[in-house]
């Protein structure tokens, strides 16, 4: 078991389910997006999206908690992180294969 932080304010760590999607650019580069969401305000169809992405000089964002994104998971709001710069390193390594 990993060391973890106590979180205060009731969090059950059983109502949160993380994902990896994919969302394909224009260029056909495949870019992964790291999803969290509560699982019992998940539903079928639109919901509301909170996006966020980051990639410049070479550096991604990793995956991590927060208990500040807690807020906006129990109002139903999915939170997504875009690893843009993950994509294009993706992107890169299947180029110099190829060749």
């Amino acid at each position: 078991m990993l060391k973890r932080t106590e979180v205060l304010g009731g969090y059950d760590l059983a109502k949160y389910r993380s994902e990896r999607v994919f969302a394909t650019a224009s260029d056909g580069t495949r870019i992964p997006i790291s999803l969290v969401y509560r699982i019992d305000l998940r539903r079928d169809g639109p919901q509301p999206l909170f996006l966020y992405g980051y990639g410049s000089y070479g550096h991604s964002l990793p995956d991590s908690f927060s208990s500040s994104r807690l807020s906006l998971l129990d109002r139903g709001v999915i939170y997504a992180v875009a690893h843009i710069r993950a994509a294009a390193k993706w992107a890169r390594c299947g180029t110099t294969k190829a060749k």
